[in-house]
Formats: structure tokens, sequence, C-alpha cells
């Protein structure tokens, strides 16, 4: 399979509250779906530093998913302002998405 053959999928999941469970969550979805054949992009792999303004983090993570493939949204999404405004940006921009209830 060639790389333009490989899906991009970004992971949508909510960080604020969850800051426990956060890198858990981001490693099972990225063994997950690389299993099904996709590159994967949490918002782990983009924000390193954890005193990045918010502001930052939601400008870089929408730069990124703008540029995927498809979206996934894990338990909790909508629950999120992060993740409301990144599901936002998938209808306004007709990104296909779809929900794991499961991670």
């Amino acid at each position: 399979m060639s790389n333009k053959e490989i899906k991009v999928l970004y992971v949508s999941l909510p960080y604020t509250g969850h800051e426990d469970t956060f890198p858990t969550r981001c490693e099972a979805a990225k063994k997950k779906y690389h299993k099904e054949g996709c590159r994967v992009i949490t918002p782990a792999d983009i924000i390193k530093d954890s005193a990045t303004p918010y502001s930052q983090c939601i400008g870089k993570c929408i730069e990124v998913l703008l540029e995927c493939d498809e979206v996934v949204f894990l338990s909790g999404w909508y629950d999120s302002k992060g993740c409301n405004l990144e599901h936002s940006a998938c209808q306004i921009y007709n990104i296909p998405y779809f929900i794991d209830a499961k991670i």
C-alpha cells in the first residue's frame, strides 16, 4: 500500500477533566485504527507542552483536523467544547466522521 492510499484519521476526545485517562485513550485509539490501516493523529501528537495556551491548542488541532481524511469522536466528545468545535469543523468542511463510544 502506498502512502497515498493510507487514510489519515484524526481522533477527537475530551481533555479537560479527563487528564488522567487522556493518554491511555489516545494510545488505545491509535492501536485500534492503525490496525485498520489508518495513519492516526491524536491531540497528544500535536500538543507536546501542557503549558501551551488553550487557544493555540485548539487552533493547532483544527488545523491538523482539516488536513485529515476522516475524524473519529470518542465517548464524551459531546460534553467537550473543543470536541464540539472539531465536530462543527467536520460539518462545515464536509469531513467524514463517526463516533466510537467504546474507547
